[in-house]
């Protein structure tokens, strides 16, 4: 019995935690594509002297 509720309870927080996960995602979206051009022109610096 008590093990049959902790796993609805798991499975709700799982849930929760969904949710969440995403809120923060699509919080975060702005800044990491913001972030993006200048963390591709610091590999293409990078890879800069590897080219032939």
């Amino acid at each position: 019995m008590m093990g049959l509720l902790h796993n609805r309870n798991s499975i709700r927080s799982i849930r929760n935690w969904n949710t969440a996960i995403r809120q923060l995602a699509e919080g975060y979206a702005g800044k990491i594509i913001d972030s993006q051009q200048s963390v591709f022109e610091c590999m293409l610096n990078l890879c800069q002297p590897f080219k032939i």
